[in-house]
């Protein structure tokens, strides 16, 4: 049985996208015949290819804390480590110039809160194993000017057909710089930003290649236990709605053509029933675990992907 996987990307849990692609390693699992991954899953991908998943775990593993306090301690001390941007102070000039409302928000509340640590040799090596890899590789970048996705492929993976909101285009160093821009740095130098913030996970594609599933790992749950009860679990709640609404939208485009396949309304030899598997962390992220990468979630990942039934 042949299957593609889907790697959602989300800061700290990229840990788990880690523990998956572990499990296919350390339990001689049939290798995907095709892979997307965005955002954080990008390097976590060319950690897999490259075959140094162990030190990738080892470099950005956490202890998970107890308590809130504790995770936003740790947040705080990575931020410094990763060149956090604090506001500015604004000037008299700032003032004559720009204008009172322009130059409190502007510099008191900045849209830029941290540096982009990437440098122009990591997105070249990242492309070049990427674009090696015997695997079909894709992953996206999204330009909110022209309100377009554009999706990356190496030159195994199978290029869709390009549409008025939708490319598809080469894999390159610009295009990783792209894929991994969040909107944490600002904007300043930047064409376009990181695609989970138009399509967290990349599922379609894959129908290109007609797998007998395709399995779906995310680090964020699908689903919640409760509804909101402050603004830091609302906007906690707001990103979880944000990334899995493309899901459900791909979902739902693969469910309809499985439905018309099982009643006999397609039956060409173009369309294929495709199973969809779901996998996700157990553990449900809060607002403060974002960009910090438990260990932990690396057990969670493994778990997941060995409790699929590949076959």
């Amino acid at each position: 049985m042949s299957y593609s996987l889907s790697l959602g990307g989300l800061a700290g849990g990229n840990l788990f996208t880690a523990g998956v692609l572990k499990a296919i390693n350390d339990n001689n699992i049939e290798k995907p015949i095709s892979i997307t991954a965005v955002s954080g899953a990008i390097i976590v991908t060319r950690a897999y290819a490259e075959g140094n998943l162990a030190e990738f775990i080892k470099k950005f593993g956490l202890t998970r804390p107890d308590t809130d306090l504790g995770k936003i301690l740790m947040l705080m001390q990575l931020s410094m480590k990763r060149g956090i941007v604090l506001p500015s102070v604004p000037t008299t000039i700032d003032f004559v110039s720009d204008g009172l409302v322009k130059t409190l928000t502007e510099t008191m509340l900045p849209v830029k809160l941290m540096n982009f640590l990437h440098t122009d040799e990591d997105h070249k090596k990242t492309a070049e194993t990427l674009n090696n890899m015997h695997i079909p590789f894709a992953t996206n970048a999204y330009d909110p000017i022209t309100g377009i996705e554009y999706v990356y492929c190496n030159p195994l993976f199978k290029v869709g057909k390009n549409t008025d909101t939708r490319k598809y285009v080469p894999l390159t160093t610009d295009g990783i710089k792209r894929a991994l821009w969040l909107s944490h740095y600002g904007y300043e130098g930047a064409t376009a930003i990181d695609g989970a913030y138009v399509r967290q996970v990349m599922i379609s594609e894959h129908t290109e290649f007609k797998p007998d599933k395709i399995i779906i790992a995310t680090p964020q749950c699908l689903s919640r236990k409760a509804f909101p009860k402050n603004a830091f679990e609302q906007k906690d709640f707001e990103t979880e709605m944000w990334m899995n609404c493309s899901i459900r939208e791909q979902l739902a485009g693969i469910d309809l053509i499985n439905n018309q396949i099982k009643h006999g309304i397609l039956k060409t030899s173009k369309y294929k029933h495709i199973n969809i598997l779901k996998i996700n962390a157990e553990t449900d992220q809060g607002f403060f675990d974002y960009f910090l990468d438990y260990i932990d979630y690396v057990t969670q990942g493994e778990s997941a992907m060995k409790g699929i039934d590949i076959d």
